[in-house]
């Protein structure tokens, strides 16, 4: 997370969902003040209308406009209603040893409702339009989705790693120049020594520390920040 002008915000698609199985284990949720976002997407159509289609458990005065603006035959709202209540509450095991297959050829029975709603959100998700992804992983994210609401933490996502850093030897703002697998050599020339070595960067910095290393293609994208008048606040 930056503060720009007092603002905190966070770099990329970055959500917290608290049914993560590894968030719940390691970090402290209520300390992080989480602040979810309505289960729910807004459909941006030609006609310039932005209906809601939220999940009616969850947001039950949306339910009327999910009824009505939910694309698709009614065969085809059925079948993706019990496909995502699969996903979410049948045993994790059912995806982990099925049989996999792209995710494009696992959504294609659920036709406008896949074009329309779920391509472009899992687009965003994956930062991946191909629509090749493992069944599988995507079928664990959606799971994470029905079971749990997207957040953010109210002092942003850069709060968790300041929370998993808590009580560990940990150095902030330090460059490295090289690493062995047992050492980490600092830009000052200093080494320090380690029975292992993770690197954990983004591959252009990886293949900077690991001569060799073969960097594969990434998929980019772009943050835009949009600041919205805040009731009794000075933020404009």
């Amino acid at each position: 997370s930056d503060v720009v002008d007092g603002v905190t915000v966070d770099r990329g698609f970055q959500l917290l969902n608290p049914a993560y199985p590894e968030a719940a284990r390691v970090l402290d949720l209520d300390a992080l003040a989480l602040r979810p976002f309505t289960a729910g997407v807004l459909l941006a159509g030609a006609d310039g209308r932005r209906p809601v289609v939220a999940d009616p458990r969850r947001t039950p005065s949306a339910l009327a406009s999910t009824v009505r603006s939910t694309p698709g035959t009614r065969l085809e709202q059925l079948r993706f209603a019990a496909y995502a209540a699969g996903v979410g509450y049948l045993p994790v095991s059912r995806i982990k040893d099925g049989v996999d297959t792209t995710i494009g050829e696992t959504l294609r029975p659920f036709g406008a409702i896949t074009e329309r709603v779920l391509a472009p959100f899992l687009s965003g998700v994956l930062f991946d339009d191909s629509r090749t992804t493992s069944r599988r992983f995507v079928e664990l994210v959606l799971r994470s989705f029905v079971r749990g609401t997207p957040s953010v933490p109210s002092a942003g996502m850069g709060a968790i790693p300041l929370q998993l850093a808590q009580g560990v030897d940990v150095r902030l703002s330090t460059p490295v120049r090289s690493v062995t697998p047992t050492s980490v050599t600092l830009e000052d020339g200093s080494v320090i020594s380690a029975r292992a070595v993770v690197v954990a960067t983004d591959a252009g910095a990886a293949a900077a520390l690991l001569p060799g290393l073969e960097v594969p293609r990434m998929n980019a994208g772009t943050t835009w920040w949009h600041l919205a008048d805040v009731p009794g606040s000075a933020l404009t």
